[in-house]
């Protein structure tokens, strides 16, 4: 819940962030725009899967209802 109910309308992710809470960006209804400064390798934690973080407004979709972690796998 870290930015939960935010008034951000965009927020950039520094490569230095390896994992992103669950709901940390719930009710955050100005938010537009997600980028992260690294792309690579992110996942949830429950899956395998490698998810595509490249679109900052598809981003938004992405984090605002995640009911799990997000991380990232150091290459």
């Amino acid at each position: 819940d870290a930015f939960y109910g935010c008034n951000l309308e965009s927020i950039e992710i520094p490569s230095s962030v390896t994992s992103i809470g669950s709901y940390a960006f719930q009710d955050c209804t100005n938010l537009t725009s997600i980028i992260f400064e690294n792309t690579n390798g992110w996942k949830f934690l429950d899956s395998s899967n490698i998810i595509d973080v490249s679109d900052p407004s598809n981003n938004v979709e992405i984090l605002k209802n995640n009911s799990t972690h997000l991380i990232r796998e150091e290459n």
